[in-house]
Formats: C-alpha cells, structure tokens, sequence
C-alpha cells in the first residue's frame, strides 16, 4: 500500500514535479486549514529524502509546531524559530524560553551534522532581529577533561557568548567562576555542568545538581553555544555605548529613565552581558541580521497565507513606532533610537529561492488545486456513523478523538459493527481501507478523496463536547432552561461583553445544537462587520461583561490586532500608572517626620 505523504504528493502531478526540481514559487490555493499539517508532512517528508531542508512560515508557529510532529512522528524533527512576546519597547528578561527555541531552530539550519532541518516560524517572529551566522558559527565553547583553554579564559569567552556572571548558577545562560572551578548552565540544557581546572587543563568534568549545588554524575564533554541573539564584549559593547552617548540626545530623558540608561551604557562600554541587553542589539550588530539571513541555498520555504502574516509584522511595526514617538514625547526613549526589528521589506521572500505559497481561500491568478476538502460535520444527522463505517468499506476513514468509550457507545447505539483498528497518526501510515481509531485530540478533520483518506475528529463527531448526556426523555426546551441554571451568567442577549482573546463584542444568546444525545452549547458573540464568534460553554470563563464608561465603544474586528493593540495600550497606562504611585510613596517616606 501506499503511504499518506506518497499519496498526498502523487495525487497532485503538478506538485510532485516541482519537488523534484524546485524552481520559483508554486501557488496553492483552497487547501482547509486541517490539512495544512499533514499537506506540511508530506511536503518535509519528500524534500528531507532528497535532503533538502524545509522552513514553514505561518501564523501561531508554536501551535503549528506541535500539529506538525504529530504527523512527522519525530522523523524529521521539527524546530521553531519562536515568536518573542517581549515588546520590541521592553528590555527582554534574563533568559527566555522563547530565544533558545530561535537558536536551536538556526543551528539545525546551519546543518552542521549533515542531516536536513524542518523549521517552522513566521514573519512575526522574523521581525525580530537575530544573531548573525557568522557568530552563530563562532559563539560554542567546548569542555572536556584533559583539554583547555585555562577557566578566566573561558570565563571571558561565555561572557562573549551572552552567558552572565553569577554567585551561583540556577538558571540556562549563567556561569559562575571560583578560582579554579567554573559552573555553567548550558542555553537549551537540562541541567548545569561543574569543570575543575588542575592547572590550564581541565581535571574533572559533572553533571551537578542547581537546588542544592552537589555534583550528580561524570561527564566526557560538554558543548555549549551562545544564550543570547548578539555576541558582546569589550570592543563591541564600547562600540555601541560610543554611538549610542554621541548620535542620541540622552540627557533628553527623565532624570529617572536617564540614570537606567546610564547604568546600561557603563555595563556596555566594559562589555558586561546583563538582563535586557538585547534592547540595544541594533548597535551591537548593526546589520540587524534576520531569520532569512540563515537560509542555506537548498532550503525550500512553504509559506502559509503570506498576506496574512506581512499585515501582522506591519501592524506590529507601526504600533511599535507610535509607541516609540509616545515615550520619546515623555522623555522615556531618546529621539531615533533604533530598535531590534528588521526592515519590513526584507521579510519579503522574492523570486530566488524555491517557495510555495499556500491559501485556504482563492488565490488571484492561477493556483493549484491539489484536492483536499473540510470533513462534513455529522453532529444533527441520524446514522451519521454507519454511512462513516460504509465509507470505510472504500476507503481509509480515520477518527482521532481521546473520547473512544463514548464513540464505541455510539457506534454500538446505530448497529455499526464494523472491525475498528488501532493506527498511529503519522505521515507514514498505509491507506488501507477500514475504519481506523487513533487516540488523539485535534482540531478538526479533512478529507483527500482522491487518495481515499478521511480524517474526523471530536469537531465532527460531538461538536467537541465532553460532558455528560442529557436525560432521555428530556425536550429541547427543558435542556436550554437546565443549561441556563447550569451557567449563570452575568449579562444578558444584547449587552456587552470582553473576550480575552478576542475584544468587545455583543452577546447574542445562547445557542444549542441537538443530536441523539449528543448535543453542545454556545454562546453566540456579534463582532463588527456582522462577524461572529461561537464559544463553547466550558470556555465561559475567557467572557466577561463590559465595564466601560457611558460612552458607548466600538466593536472590535475578528482576525486584526484591535484587540491587541489595544491590550498594549491599556498596560502601558497601567505600567505608567503604577512606577508614578511608587514615585509618589517613596518621595512621601524619604520626608522627614515631625516630632
């Protein structure tokens, strides 16, 4: 038989020719959202037997990440150049979760152990500058007993790297040095390393443990590559603190902000790493290096609603210069201080390297159509399941749900005794006709009729619902008044409510789709431009009603950054806020008192 990733490439001729030789950029269109992961799959599991790398751009790369392991199962691995949540205005914390997931991402492109990467990002995360690959290639220092270089030697080669110089190291990218024994927590590592020095060379080498800083076991090397995404040093950081004190206007700041900004500059000019030192990586490394700049030649880029995602850098750049004209008004940032993001019109891919540009919508112009579809909902149809077990009789029918007592409940209720095989979802499966269970909880399913594959899910199957079942017997109307006893709410159709995640909108009503049994609960939000959202009643806590003013606010749009945008706004006057009532009470206790 033939396997999923084979299929998927086979059944578009167009496709499986441009892999063979990709050339210019290949135009996708009408592919549904569920499919792009296993589309993606395929796509990593040809090039990479051809030894080709793969870079997937797309919105939310983290969650895409986790979509697309589940179908490459490990083989390649998939890495993510991150998206950093740190405004472009903030100084960035010690260390950051999300950095060590971007370096991890480059070394794999960088290919230095010979085998082909698939790294999935997005031109959101690209906006942010990186390190350059030159010093990518030059920030690893390698331990190992019996070799050098002498411990202050490797002292002042971490602190180039971005590692800094703690009394103790608990955390990745700090380093300890105490005479001749030097503590290092490796970026991306587990767990930190203790080297002892007998004269030049080390004597011994361990894993030890950070809570109580006793040594756990031997160890034969030690590899450990830069923490952060800018080398510094002394030559460097006094370079950049030289341009920063002459091209800008410093004394400009507030008395408060300018003596931070001195305290950063003196720690600079010595070439010290320190938290928030990425703020002035546009004088560090003046070229801004991006995610692009890592591109080796045989790297093929599958670009996801690429549209999309420039409107997003651009709405994240021009709230960020606003921002940035704001703080420099209050004496909060010096006039034209650069900061770490790349120039939008280099997060444009060109014509040079090898693409495919990828849409769930029509496309303008001619577009490929490689036949992939929604899978139809089957919550509200009567003997949904046995037409899905007759399907299987022709065709390979998967359902991936983590609710299979429910659905063998089911499946027992409508006569279906068709056999069920246990499968693993991955690109690799056999399209065997038969119905297939795979216990896994994924968005929603597609189909590929002319390969013979149908993937449903719990979204298909129960609306998505994981709650008890209605009593027999119950009308329609009886379950509406107990869901309304069930969930209180605190506003009614017609008023104002806040979605986290989402904005203001208007609450509509409750919404109930029936089935046999299976039924779910919404509540119906109205977004401007007669958008509407259906949040299931288990996410009722991400609404609550609108506390605003008598001034009557305005709708916020589905898909833009409204809401974020203005999420940003209102921490920034509450930041604000809040450092002028410590101002406040720290001037009232430095009063002297009266007697």
């Amino acid at each position: 038989m033939t396997a999923l990733w084979q299929a998927t490439v086979d059944a578009s001729p167009p496709l499986a020719r441009w892999l063979e030789r990709p050339d210019g950029r290949l135009r996708v269109g009408r592919l549904p959202r569920p499919a792009w992961p296993i589309v993606a799959a395929s796509i990593a599991r040809d090039l990479t037997a051809r030894r080709r790398s793969l870079l997937v751009l797309v919105p939310a790369p983290e969650r895409f990440a986790g979509d697309l392991r589940t179908w490459l199962a490990g083989r390649p691995p998939v890495h993510v150049f991150a998206e950093v949540a740190v405004s472009f205005l903030d100084r960035p914390p010690a260390f950051d979760e999300a950095v060590s997931l971007r370096l991890e991402a480059l070394t794999a492109l960088k290919g230095s152990d010979g085998e082909p990467a698939v790294v999935v990002s997005s031109r959101r995360a690209a906006l942010r500058a990186t390190i350059s690959p030159a010093d990518l290639a030059a920030g690893t220092v390698e331990l190992e007993p019996g070799a050098g270089p002498d411990p202050v030697t490797v002292a002042a080669r971490l602190t180039e790297l971005g590692y800094s110089r703690e009394s103790m190291v608990e955390e990745p990218g700090q380093f300890s040095l105490r005479g001749g024994i030097l503590d290092v927590f490796p970026a991306g590592a587990d767990s930190p390393a203790r080297a002892e020095w007998l004269g030049n060379t080390i004597d011994t080498l361990r894993v030890f443990d950070p809570t109580n800083q006793r040594s756990v076991m031997g160890l034969g090397r030690v590899v450990i590559r830069t923490g952060r995404e800018l080398m510094i040093g002394p030559e460097r950081g006094a370079l950049a603190a030289h341009r920063i004190r002459t091209e800008l206007d410093i004394l400009a700041l507030r008395a408060d902000v300018r003596a931070e900004w001195d305290d950063d500059l003196t720690r600079l000019e010595s070439g010290a790493t320190f938290p928030g030192v990425e703020f002035y990586a546009a004088y560090l490394e003046g070229r801004r290096p991006s995610l692009f700049d890592h591109l080796p030649e045989q790297v093929v880029v599958l670009d996801f609603e690429p549209q999309r995602q420039l409107a997003d850098a651009r709405s994240i750049a021009e709230d960020t210069a606003m921002l940035a004209a704001a703080e420099s008004e209050n004496g909060e940032l010096p006039a034209g201080f650069m900061l770490p993001a790349v120039d939008l019109s280099r997060l444009e891919l060109g014509t040079a390297r090898p693409s495919m540009e990828m849409s769930a919508g029509e496309m303008n112009g001619e577009a490929l159509d490689i036949g992939w579809t929604d899978a139809e909902p089957l919550v509200g149809r009567k003997k949904a399941l046995a037409g899905v077990a007759k399907q299987a009789e022709g065709s390979a029918v998967i359902v991936a749900t983590e609710q299979t007592d429910r659905l063998r409940e089911l499946l027992d209720a409508e006569g279906v005794r068709a056999t069920v095989k246990e499968a693993e979802l991955d690109v690799d499966i056999d399209l065997n006709a038969g119905l297939h269970l795979a216990e896994q909880d994924l968005a929603a399913g597609c189909s590929q009729p002319a390969i013979g594959f149908n993937l449903l899910t719990d979204a298909e199957l129960f609306g998505r619902v994981r709650r008890p079942s209605p009593r027999k017997g119950t009308s329609t109307r009886a379950r509406v008044e107990e869901l309304k006893r069930e969930f209180t709410l605190e506003f009614a159709p017609g008023e104002l409510v806040v979605h986290v995640d989402h904005g203001i909108a208007r609450f509509s009503g409750m919404r109930l789709i029936d089935t046999d049994g299976a039924h779910r609960e919404y509540l119906e939000l109205e977004y401007a431009e007669a958008d509407r959202l259906f949040v299931p009643v288990e996410n009722l806590d991400r609404i609550q009603k609108y506390l605003g003013g008598e001034q009557q606010p305005t709708l916020h749009r589905l898909g833009t950054g409204d809401w974020t945008r203005a999420r940003s706004r209102a921490r920034k006057v509450v930041q604000d806020v809040a450092e002028d009532l410590l101002k406040i009470y720290s001037q009232r206790e430095a009063r002297p008192g009266i007697a």
